[in-house]
């Protein structure tokens, strides 16, 4: 093997190790939150301009608020919370939060009820859809809510998956394609090449 052909096999070797690195590094590292649990639940946040779903989530959470921390990477809720004197009071979701000037707050609702407790004694059962909604609620003089209406988001889009996720996924196949092609083209260029003749003596 000439020493050509060696480096060419090395790095096509080298290219290959790499992307089974990144390979290994997504399905580790980067890969999306995988959750177990007894609970099948569904988390649901309206705004007037957009609402985001989430079905059959697990979870062995016990309180709204446990469900929400456990998800907000894997969601990317931006869940921001303050404590009050009834527990922790939710201010902030998908990079919106409570407006007080303007009167805009979040209001929940479990298995389509009106919560009676906070989110962080709100107990969830399995099969339960939590619903949050980001709106300006008006009252009459005696404290009745006499109209309901949804404010917007603040533009947050949802990525979904991970956009550095779908990057190293790429650059390995392109890797992995890379280095396989260079070690086919060096073992086939190595068969097409004539063996050197030994000079006949005169």
């Amino acid at each position: 093997m000439n020493k050509n052909m060696f480096i060419k096999l090395v790095s096509a070797g080298a290219v290959m190790l790499i992307a089974v690195i990144l390979l290994l590094l997504n399905v580790t590292v980067l890969a999306p939150e995988r959750h177990k649990g007894e609970k099948t639940v569904a988390l649901v946040i309206e705004y007037s301009d957009q609402t985001y779903e989430y079905r059959d989530l697990k979870t062995n959470a016990e309180t709204v608020l446990e469900l929400l921390k456990e998800y907000d990477k894997a969601l990317e809720l931006q869940l921001r919370t303050k404590p009050s004197q009834y527990g922790d009071m939710l201010i902030g979701l998908k990079n919106a939060e409570q407006n007080e000037a303007a009167g805009a707050y979040y209001t929940f609702t479990v298995g389509g009820e009106y919560a009676t407790n906070g989110i962080s004694t709100q107990p969830i059962d399995d099969g339960n859809e939590i619903k949050f909604s980001y709106g300006i609620a008006t009252y009459d003089e005696n404290w009745t809510q006499t109209s309901y209406t949804l404010a917007p988001s603040a533009g947050f889009v949802d990525s979904g998956v991970s956009g550095t996720y779908i990057a190293v996924w790429v650059c390995c196949g392109v890797g992995l394609a890379a280095g396989i092609g260079l070690l086919v083209y060096t073992l086939l260029d190595r068969k097409r090449k004539p063996k050197a003749q030994p000079k006949e003596e005169e």
